[in-house]
């Protein structure tokens, strides 16, 4: 296994491939391999090796520095098992984590401001690198001007990209302007939240709109499902959602907790099914999607 490249930013990606062969050192085509990695986010949980018996999976880094180790173990052979550490490097001095060349720091952070309400830059409405002719490309440029999302050093703003529970908190925090003053973060695992991201969900978790899970945990580099999505939408609308069907074609798929929040927000037009009229609640969140659905949300808050 290896990963490309072996050290990465805070919130970055890396690409983790590998290759499954026989006793014969024969590629092996058509093996299930599970993946986990110790902080951070993968793609898939579960990958197929192609033709060659290789996989390919991306890996999205935590949102605090240190260490990430990958495992990848055969399906139906969990003893089988192969393992790659990625380097999670802080974004402090604007140099390269491969020991390049340093690069010259944006004038905006690539990671969202500590002090979402007082960015240190007024947006500027820019193009990103990455964003032509891409579906949410109005939306994304229409966010950025608002202040709500920013960019990433070489100019791109990776639409495509899964959004990770602290990501989301402070995209919905900079949406919102919120002006409360944070509180302090009892979750047990309260010391995984970068910097960058604790003002933000201690300012949501004050206002009542995000929650931790069931082992009092907020998993802040857990990638953001449309059910908790729709969960903190509703919360930041100041819905009461009593729903038992959203009307979606998989409302059985829907958690009990989520059923009335993505019934509302159907309704308001911002959240709506995917192919088939499918809610696919357990599918992850991109950029693009996310920065589509909370320009919706202001749309509606305006009209109220």
């Amino acid at each position: 296994m290896q990963a490309t490249p072996s050290s990465v930013w805070i919130g970055d990606e890396a690409t983790v491939t590998g290759t499954v062969t026989d006793r014969d050192r024969q590629p092996v085509s058509g093996v299930a391999v599970e993946l986990a990695a110790s902080s951070g986010s993968m793609q898939t949980a579960k990958a197929i090796t192609d033709g060659n018996g290789r996989f390919s999976v991306r890996f999205t880094a935590p949102s605090i520095a240190g260490e990430a180790t990958i495992t990848a173990s055969l399906t139906a052979h969990p003893s089988v098992t192969g393992l790659v550490k990625v380097a999670v490097n802080e974004r402090s001095d604007g140099g390269n984590p491969d020991g390049g060349t340093p690069v010259t720091p944006p004038a905006k952070p690539d990671e969202p401001n500590e002090n979402p309400d007082k960015p240190d830059v007024p947006p500027t409405g820019r193009d990103f690198a990455d964003i032509a002719g891409h579906w949410a490309q109005a939306s994304i440029v229409e966010a950025e001007k608002k202040g709500i999302i920013t960019g990433y050093p070489d100019g791109s703003f990776r639409p495509d990209r899964t959004v990770t529970r602290a990501e989301f908190a402070v995209m919905l925090v900079k949406a919102l302007k919120l002006q409360k003053e944070a509180s302090n973060l009892s979750f047990k695992d309260a010391d995984r939240i970068g910097q960058w991201a604790r003002t933000a969900v201690a300012q949501a978790v004050s206002m009542g709109l995000i929650q931790g899970d069931g082992s009092d945990n907020f998993r802040p580099d857990a990638p953001l499902t449309r059910s908790e999505m729709a969960v903190m939408l509703a919360r930041a609308l100041k819905l009461a959602p009593e729903a038992v069907s959203a009307g979606f074609a998989d409302d059985r798929d829907i958690p009990a907790w989520a059923v009335g929040a993505a019934a509302e927000l159907k309704k308001l037009g911002i959240m709506q099914g995917k192919g088939g009229n499918g809610f696919f609640p357990k599918d992850v969140t991109t950029r693009a999607e996310t920065v589509a659905v909370l320009l919706r949300m202001l749309a509606a808050m305006e009209k109220e």
